[in-house]
């Protein structure tokens, strides 16, 4: 070997060690500052941010949150927030507003079989014939309307007699009752139903926001209108038909 170069491997400077620091205690690793941008160190801060106490426990809170709390522990239930709430009670409003009607309806409906099977007089056949027809079409309107509440979801009445009691409609009995007064009555409760579809209809619209309902009961309500027009034309005929005293 050459004394020169000899000279010279004695004067170069001992590789480092490629062995890896001791990882401090205070923080379970390395510091970052000796790794740098290494995918080692991604790795490790990776692995700290795992095992931080903070990071545990907010993962912790969060699990339970998502409802995979640990066997044994029960999830708090979480409370309705504001919307859904109002929610909520529109809908309830909306099933008291539409049971109601059907109710009103429902009461049309026996006013008017009443008066179909007691009617007399010389106008028997063709008053008999008008009530039969418009006992039909209010069944018609009944079916609508209960179909409207289940089609929305809402809670309806199903009892004849919780029908019965909520009824806001009433008209004198018709037995016993002339063929006037039976046109008369009829065409009075038809007056009250017309009234409140038209508020419902708005209420609806206007409270709820609830377009679909509002222009159902305005259709309801048209319907109406033209069954009232056939019974104040049949009444005034028969107004003009009376004897004039002397």
């Amino acid at each position: 070997m050459n004394p020169a170069n000899k000279n010279a491997q004695s004067t170069q400077l001992p590789r480092p060690s490629h062995a890896r620091p001791a990882l401090p205690a205070s923080t379970g690793g390395v510091p970052l500052s000796t790794l740098s941008n290494s995918a080692k160190a991604r790795r490790l801060a990776i692995k700290r941010q795992s095992i931080h106490p903070k990071t545990a426990r907010a993962a912790t809170f969060l699990a339970g949150a998502a409802g995979n709390s640990s066997p044994g522990t029960t999830a708090r239930p979480k409370k309705p927030t504001s919307d859904a709430t109002a929610e909520v009670d529109h809908r309830r409003e909306m099933g008291r507003i539409l049971n109601l009607l059907l109710a009103d309806e429902y009461r049309l409906y026996e006013i008017t079989r009443d008066y179909h099977w007691n009617v007399t007089g010389p106008d028997f056949f063709s008053l008999q014939l008008l009530f039969q027809l418009l006992h039909d079409e209010t069944a018609g309107w009944a079916d609508a309307l209960a179909e409207r509440v289940r089609s929305l979801g809402l809670e309806r009445q199903v009892s004849w007699t919780e029908l019965q009691a909520t009824t806001r409609c009433s008209a004198a009995p018709g037995f016993g009752l002339n063929a006037g007064g039976m046109l008369s009555e009829l065409l009075a409760a038809y007056d009250e139903i017309m009234a409140q579809l038209r508020l419902d209809s708005e209420v609806c619209r206007i409270s709820y926001g609830d377009t679909a309902t509002a222009g159902f009961l305005t259709d309801l309500r048209e319907q109406h209108e033209n069954a009232a027009w056939m019974l104040r034309a049949q009444l005034g005929t028969m107004d003009k038909m009376q004897p004039v005293a002397h």
